[in-house]
């Protein structure tokens, strides 16, 4: 069993239908994607298992993690992020959310890579389409 036992489970599975995982975890064990280096661990059925860093600083992310800090982590951070969303924030918290979109973008397989998946980050939050899709979820 190599360093990552989900994908081998997945691998192994007789009864699953998942032909892709990507997995990411930053240096302090969060899902989502801080800043400094994050690994990102790739597979797709048949194939073997792809590894790699993303630095954020490559995309847009040229800060510390401190510059991210809030008080209220859940309510300022869902506060941040609608304001993201409707493009009313174009800060250090606008390319936080752009880059974890790009991750997410690329793990659904809408991406060739992250560059690609940060440029449709960018288009869906600049159209207004992000806000639509918030608003969607609300009436939901």
């Amino acid at each position: 069993m190599s360093e990552f036992g989900i994908i081998d489970t997945f691998q192994a599975s007789e009864a699953s239908d998942v032909d892709r995982v990507v997995m990411f975890q930053g240096l302090e064990g969060y899902d989502d994607v801080r800043p400094g280096s994050t690994k990102v661990a790739v597979w797709n059925e048949g194939g073997e298992i792809d590894d790699f860093d993303v630095e954020t600083p490559e995309y847009g992310m040229d800060f510390e993690s401190e510059d991210l800090a809030v008080e209220d982590v859940a309510a300022d951070s869902a506060a941040i992020t609608e304001e993201v969303l409707e493009s009313e924030r174009t800060d250090r918290f606008a390319d936080a959310v752009a880059v974890n979109a790009a991750l997410r973008i690329y793990a659904g397989g809408d991406a060739d890579d992250i560059a690609s998946g940060l440029e449709a980050a960018h288009g869906v939050i600049e159209s207004g389409e992000a806000a639509e899709r918030l608003e969607a979820l609300r009436a939901f």
